[in-house]
């Protein structure tokens, strides 16, 4: 990945002078911009648009841009932020979380008191700023326990109200752990409460150490409750393996749960009991009937806690021998056999000679990742040519395009079209090809840009604050757009809200003949299972102010960033039906790190272990 150049600005960031005048630009986040540029001059000229922007409607402005700022400007900042703490909404838990940065002994005498006044405001999103804040001070917060689990109100609270924020306080103060678990324990069991409330709490219960054991039987009760929600019970599950160090309740448990009607409960408790490992010895007759399970992402993740349990699940070769012939656990199954490692050798020598080409070359591949002598003699003397995984079986080639002159003509002639009406307006398509391809002819033929939103009433783009570091790439203060008709549609109609832990990217490989284009496109399964669609608007714009963020491809960069307005040239109206991979998004675990996949290791084994659930099943990976 290349080192980018910085986008063209409104200003000299180097210049304290152009960032002065800035301050009085008209556009708020041109003020912003050159505020977070005196900062890092520690110029006190920066504090009044920093403290301003406390009460930004955005999140990220506030506490990602605005608090470090003022954090930077450092002691010329105080007296503003202590008038601050007498604002109301975001302006004081921002405020108070800046001077605890700045000067964290005043935490007592004038952090804490703000917050904990905070956590009574009539503004929601002010008390959860002021529950971020307390996480973010963490145990020195401890006195603040007995008020954010008040703020909780379990007893009032009304149906379906999430209170993540106050829950992640308490977890991450941690402190007296006795209150703590208590009040979790509570949270978990008050069922008319948000789901995500709820999950929340019993993730953080094993963070709390040998004081939350005394919620094992809660946790118990609550995994077995057919009733309960699943993404309840589902992180019941992790959090009794991981309180359950003495190989017995939570095994026998998960046991249980791999009979349950839920598929989705099945699927976790094949990954939690892969990630005990020899723990799991136990369950292995249990995964390996599984491997037979109506539901393809139970049988891949059996098949995965199979070789995580490694060398002490002998028993299970007959039933993953018979995987291997399968056409779409076989890749999987083969790579477990070669982590159980000697036992299985006997048996996939034998299959080798195997009748079906397929099954030979997942058999070689199996022996050749034992990297033993042995299985190395039994390849050569089978003459069989090990399976050789490439990229395309285990991302998503892009769509295969059929280019002639009639396409060409219909793309050109809507999109002269759509430029002779007034700027901005909306495109009535009614083309018989995909709008994916119209995308990325407006992107090859007249080299323009995309920006996907859920949002369809926007004349001009303007900049915005994105989450992290200012300085870094693709956190610029920028409107950002991207050079590629799939990834924008997949923009336009995510529905953000109910969005996370997304992750999304490109490539190009080649696969000895010509380049191909490869996706892959992630998320929470709990999202995933929802469906988070919605209809959305692709904005059609000029290259002329914008630069290269990433390069994801030669001459294709994932995204590009314009730090000036940009008024589209037009607009086209999109809906998830548009986006070609939606029924094959991901379900990534949010456990596992996320490390980029190897073709040299156990490439099968590794997707299972990124991957919770795959929408649509493939054959060996190959679609």
């Amino acid at each position: 990945m290349s080192e980018s150049p910085q986008p063209p600005r409104p200003f000299d960031s180097n210049n304290t002078s152009d960032l002065l005048n800035a301050l009085g630009s008209d556009e708020p986040y041109i003020r912003l911009d050159a505020a977070i540029g005196l900062a890092e001059e520690a110029h006190p000229a920066a504090v009044p648009t920093l403290i301003e922007a406390l009460s930004h409607e955005r999140f990220a402005v506030r506490f990602n841009h605005s608090v470090p700022a003022l954090e930077r400007v450092g002691e010329p900042a105080v007296p503003a932020l202590m008038e601050a703490l007498d604002q109301s909404g975001t302006v004081r838990p921002c405020a108070a979380a800046a001077l605890y940065a700045i000067d964290q002994s005043k935490l007592d005498s004038v952090v804490l008191p703000a917050l904990l006044t905070t956590l009574d405001d009539a503004d929601e999103e002010a008390r959860r700023d002021a529950a971020w804040a307390l996480a973010e001070i963490g145990k020195p917060a401890s006195s603040a326990v007995s008020a954010l689990i008040a703020a909780l109100d379990i007893e009032g609270s009304p149906p379906g109200k999430d209170r993540r924020s106050a829950v992640d306080a308490l977890v991450r103060i941690g402190e007296p752990k006795q209150d703590i678990v208590l009040a979790l324990v509570q949270v978990l069991t008050t069922t008319i409460w948000h789901v995500r409330t709820r999950v929340a709490a019993a993730r953080g219960l094993p963070t709390l150490g040998k004081e939350a054991k005394d919620s094992i039987p809660t946790l118990t009760n609550l995994l077995k409750d057919a009733r309960e929600k699943v993404d309840v019970r589902v992180e019941c599950a992790y959090a009794l393996a991981a309180l359950d160090d003495t190989v017995g309740v939570a095994p026998a448990l998960l046991i249980e749960a791999l009979q349950d009607g839920d598929w989705y409960l099945r699927v976790s408790a094949a990954r939690v009991l892969a990630r005990m490992g020899e723990r799991a010895e136990g369950a292995v007759p249990q995964l390996a009937a599984a491997l037979r399970d109506h539901n393809y992402n139970v049988r891949r993740n059996a098949g995965y806690a199979l070789a995580k349990i490694g060398r002490k699940a002998t028993k299970a070769i007959p039933s993953l021998l018979r995987a291997i012939r399968a056409t779409d656990v076989g890749g999987i199954a083969a790579e477990t056999l070669a982590k159980i490692g000697g036992p299985a050798l006997p048996a996939l020598t034998t299959s080798v000679s195997h009748p079906d080409e397929r099954v030979r070359g997942l058999a070689a591949h199996a022996l050749r990742k034992m990297d033993m002598p042995e299985a190395e003699a039994a390849i050569e003397a089978s003459g069989v040519e090990p399976f050789a995984p490439t990229w395309s079986d285990f991302l998503l080639p892009a769509p295969d395009v059929e280019v002639d002159d009639r396409k060409t003509a219909a793309f050109a002639a809507l999109f002269q079209s759509a430029v002779a009406g007034r700027a901005g307006d909306a495109i009535e398509y009614d083309l018989p090809y995909p709008k994916h391809e119209f995308l990325d002819y407006l992107i090859e033929k007249k080299d323009l840009v995309l920006h996907g939103s859920s949002r369809a009433d926007m004349g001009v783009l303007k900049p915005h604050h994105r989450p992290g570091d200012p300085a870094s790439p693709d956190h610029w203060t920028a409107v950002y757009a991207t050079p590629d008709g799939i990834l924008s549609i997949y923009f336009a109609v995510i529905d953000r809200p109910r969005l996370s832990g997304a992750s999304i990217w490109f490539f190009e490989v080649d696969d000895g003949e010509v380049s191909k284009r490869v996706y892959h496109f992630s998320m929470d399964p709990q999202a995933l299972r929802e469906q988070p669609w919605t209809n959305g608007m692709i904005y059609i714009m000029p290259r002329d102010t914008f630069e290269d963020v990433f390069e994801g491809a030669p001459k294709n960069p994932v995204q590009v960033a314009s730090r000036a307005p940009v008024r589209p040239l037009a607009r086209l109206p999109v809906s998830p039906g548009d986006f070609p991979f939606r029924k094959d998004v991901r379900g990534s675990d949010y456990r596992m790190p996320r490390l980029p996949l190897s073709l040299e290791g156990l490439p099968f084994l590794d997707t299972v272990e990124r991957y919770v659930v795959y929408q649509r099943q493939s054959v060996d990976g190959r679609r």
